[in-house]
């Protein structure tokens, strides 16, 4: 029922239960008339009080406005499930957030273990060649010494040995020379060569 219809009608009762007893006024003379008529009427006939200016404003009784009060806390409760849902859905997807940081983080802390494993062995194999090409270049140095020794060596034998032919020669010349001078003059009359030809 609208409100407006209850207040017509508890006006209406009042009104109906003062005939009764003999103490109707002027003012509830005009009561049974319906609120809406009766302002109506009196704005056309430009007696509107302040009272009947707000009548048609409605008025509500405790019913009704427990009714709205029980929708309002309704609506609110509606809201508050609402607001429960969206920040708990958000604190599982923080919560899963969470985790897989934790993971990646987890990920990123291997990873650094790794790489610095591997920057340590790479280290060693650095320091293994640096150590390796050192050792190449002694023994270079060493074979380019020794070859260089070697070289010298055979250079003053092979001076040496041509020395030495060279003395064998003139020596064998100088043999040959003194043989032809203690030779005969002529060959024997067995036939023998003389000295120095048959060499």
């Amino acid at each position: 029922m609208d409100p407006e219809e209850i207040v017509e009608e508890r006006e209406m009762s009042r009104s109906k239960r003062n005939r009764v007893q003999g103490q109707a006024t002027a003012e509830e003379e005009n009561i049974d008339v319906p609120v809406r008529t009766r302002s109506k009427r009196n704005r056309v006939q430009g007696q509107a009080t302040a009272e009947e200016e707000n009548i048609d404003v409605p008025m509500y009784t405790p019913r009704h406005m427990m009714q709205l009060e029980q929708g309002k806390n309704a609506e609110m409760q509606r809201v508050r499930d609402e607001v429960q849902q969206y920040v708990a859905q958000k604190d599982q997807e923080v919560a899963a957030s969470l985790v897989e940081l934790e993971a990646l983080r987890g990920h990123v802390t291997a990873q650094q273990g790794e790489v610095g494993r591997i920057s340590n062995e790479n280290r060693i194999l650095k320091q293994g060649v640096r150590i390796q090409q050192q050792a190449a270049e002694r023994c270079r140095a060493e074979v380019d010494e020794r070859l260089g020794q070697e070289r010298a060596t055979f250079m003053q034998v092979g001076a040496q040995a041509a020395e030495h032919i060279r003395q064998l020669e003139t020596q064998n010349y100088a043999l040959r020379v003194q043989l032809e001078q203690m030779a005969p003059a002529s060959v024997t009359s067995e036939g023998m060569p003389r000295w120095g030809e048959g060499f």
